[in-house]
């Protein structure tokens, strides 16, 4: 009787090839693994820059009477941080790989 047996060992095989895939890095369709991203370190540099950009300690800085062609510090920073963060996530995403 050979039908349910194979299937199943056939089945166990490919099961245990993707998981050694998986814990290689190795995706099995070509294309690079998330070890081998050199973008990694920098999206998550990125990421804990903005937490401590608007986060208090840093955020207090920016809380005073001064004012910007008329309008006040704390918001007109808290754009251009934003908009710097959003820059440099879009460099970092666009990068080539090397």
């Amino acid at each position: 009787m050979t039908g349910r047996g194979e299937e199943e060992d056939a089945a166990g095989e490919d099961s245990a090839r993707e998981d050694r895939e998986a814990r290689e890095g190795g995706s099995g369709k070509g294309g690079p693994s998330p070890k081998e991203d050199s973008r990694t370190p920098v999206l998550i540099a990125l990421c804990a820059a903005g937490f401590a950009l608007f986060n208090f300690p840093l955020l207090a800085l920016w809380d005073s009477e001064t004012e910007i062609f008329g309008l006040p510090l704390t918001p007109v920073a808290l754009f251009v941080i934003w908009g710097g963060l959003i820059a440099a996530l879009a460099w970092a995403l666009e990068r080539r790989r090397p």
